[in-house]
């Protein structure tokens, strides 16, 4: 599965885990799957006819190997099939065993 960090170029930082707010340190940014990126991508951008999105999706898979490295905790839910939130909530990830 393809997953994703969020741009913010509006507060420029990353968006943090479940869409809760923006960072600028790497290793708090949320990790979406494609799907969620897209739409938050899409929500956030209220005027595309303006020609410049307020949000960027970034494919970790495009990103250089030092941030790939900090994000590798991250991403191990996505690579085993479970969702963001999943991977995001120990109560979930409890009853996912």
């Amino acid at each position: 599965m393809e997953t994703y960090l969020i741009w913010s170029i509006e507060h420029r930082a990353w968006w943090r885990p479940g869409r809760m707010g923006y960072t600028i340190w790497l290793d708090a940014a949320g990790v979406y799957s494609r799907d969620e990126a897209m739409q938050i991508v899409d929500d956030a951008t209220m005027d595309w006819s303006r020609g410049a999105p307020n949000e960027v999706p970034v494919r970790i898979a495009d990103l250089p190997d030092a941030a790939r490295a900090i994000l590798a905790n991250k991403i191990a839910p996505f690579e085993e099939g479970r969702s963001a939130a999943s991977a995001a909530n120990p109560v979930a990830r409890a009853q996912e065993s």
